[in-house]
């Protein structure tokens, strides 16, 4: 089972400044091309993250590359990010993973059209249920490495997954993991 690690920007402030200070220079290219300091803020967060759950394992940040993709990646074990709206998370496992980590607003301004009708049909539910699929599509993409092009090919209730899904405060946390 991975192991996940969760921040909230608004109480991080001082920690996200020496780390940045101590970044590797591809790393804080990476970080300083984010389009907003909010995009900064919360890619610099993930990457905190990521700097503790790698303390004993004998990597660091100075490992981490993206691939093609955007996929974050250290050759040797299993990662994967997500922020939103000042809120990071980070899974560490030792096999594929994929994360994602969403706030439930009243008004989703993401698309029903990359779900299934069964998928429709359960988030039309309520706003929770909404996310829930939109998290599961996004963590099981993110474990394939394949992006929001491969959404409508993902069916979040098939057995091909395993996900687990908690709720903190107003975010929704979803870990995706292959079923054995």
């Amino acid at each position: 089972m991975a192991k996940i690690y969760k921040l909230d920007l608004k109480g991080a402030a001082g920690k996200l400044s020496p780390l940045y200070d101590n970044l590797p220079q591809k790393l804080k290219l990476y970080v300083d091309n984010k389009k907003s300091e909010k995009g900064m803020a919360e890619t610099l967060g993930c990457l905190y993250l990521l700097n503790h759950a790698l303390i004993g394992t004998g990597y660091s940040l100075s490992d981490l590359y993206y691939d093609e993709n955007g996929k974050p990646k250290i050759d040797g074990i299993y990662l994967s990010l997500a922020h939103s709206k000042g809120f990071c998370v980070c899974a560490v496992g030792e096999r594929e993973i994929g994360i994602d980590t969403e706030k439930i607003e009243p008004k989703p301004r993401l698309s029903l059209r990359l779900f299934s009708e069964k998928e429709r049909e359960y988030a039309a539910k309520s706003y929770e249920n909404f996310y829930e699929i939109w998290t599961k599509k996004e963590s099981a993409a993110k474990l394939s490495g394949g992006g929001i092009k491969d959404f409508k090919n993902i069916d979040v209730f098939s057995k091909k997954y395993k996900f687990s899904v908690e709720t903190i405060g107003d975010f929704i946390i979803t870990l995706c993991e292959l079923n054995d």
